[in-house]
């Protein structure tokens, strides 16, 4: 059995909202709330201590969580969407969402893919080699694939099986989600700019069975560098040489290196095998005086 490590910083998604952000409750059957095609949603907050069901239909697809049995906290997406309880609710139950337009979400493009029984290929996102993407939220009430090619290296996720949130990868590369006939799945992607007059930068590091070393990355004594994803179908070796030292940390895939922190200067590398591949990436900026 193939192993996956996933992993990733917690990325804040409330610096994305604008002023404008609508913070809403449902607490009863007869209430809908509407997320336009200009917009997305956030469920900030969900909890029921009856059989509440709450029925989000995104771009015509309907899903159906049972509130409390489900964590819905955290998911995000994008409209046309409409959200409300369904049945009969004898106790409290209420969720809490975020609405914001996208237009106002600075410097990002968020776009959320969706399958269905009826339709089980979702489009393709493009992530350019001048961009970086985040995986926002993903959920299959099914059997769902997330397939993501990053730098012509294909990696492949059961969402039943593993978490994708907060994966975190440069370009360029490709993110397309394949279901199946027995129910829908949805995966939300957050692409922003890798902006050359920004201090800040991401950088990733890739390892196929055809090219098992990956370029070096540097980092100067002026700049810190911090682990930020960590996905492998293998084996793999994360090195680095800091200040001149050499480390090498063998058992990246039982302790995640996630959150890793470095200063500079340092050096560092990937490095894979023939049985599936590896990816890294390290967020690097620059250190504050």
């Amino acid at each position: 059995m193939r192993r996956i490590t996933i992993s990733a910083v917690l990325m804040s998604l409330i610096a994305a909202f604008s002023a404008r952000a609508q913070l809403q409750t449902l607490v009863d059957t007869s209430t809908v709330i509407n997320v336009p095609s200009n917009g997305y949603a956030v469920i900030s907050s969900a909890q029921s201590y009856s059989d509440a069901d709450l029925q989000i239909t995104m771009h015509g697809v309907p899903f159906d969580y049972r509130v409390g049995e489900v964590a819905l906290n955290g998911f995000i997406f994008t409209g046309p969407a409409t959200i409300q309880f369904q049945g009969s609710i004898n106790n409290p139950s209420f969720a809490t969402i975020d609405v914001a337009s996208l237009r106002k979400a600075v410097g990002t493009n968020i776009q959320t893919l969706v399958v269905s029984p009826t339709n089980v290929n979702s489009a393709t996102i493009n992530v350019s080699d001048k961009s970086y993407a985040v995986i926002r939220s993903a959920d299959t009430q099914s059997s769902a694939t997330l397939s993501i090619t990053i730098q012509g290296v294909l990696f492949t996720y059961a969402l039943q099986d593993v978490s994708v949130k907060n994966l975190t990868f440069a370009g360029p590369a490709t993110v397309q989600l394949q279901g199946d006939q027995y129910g829908p799945s949805f995966a939300t992607v957050d692409v922003m700019p890798l902006r050359k007059s920004s201090k800040t930068q991401i950088e990733t590091l890739v390892v196929s069975p055809t090219n098992t070393v990956s370029q070096v990355l540097n980092v100067t004594g002026k700049q810190y560098a911090v682990v930020r994803s960590f996905s492998s179908e293998s084996g793999a070796v994360f090195s680095a040489s800091v200040a001149g030292a050499a480390l090498s940390f063998n058992d990246v895939l039982d302790e995640s290196p996630i959150g890793f922190t470095f200063a500079g200067p340092a050096m560092f590398e990937l490095d894979g095998n023939i049985y599936g591949p590896s990816f890294m990436t390290f967020e690097v900026g620059p250190q504050h005086k």
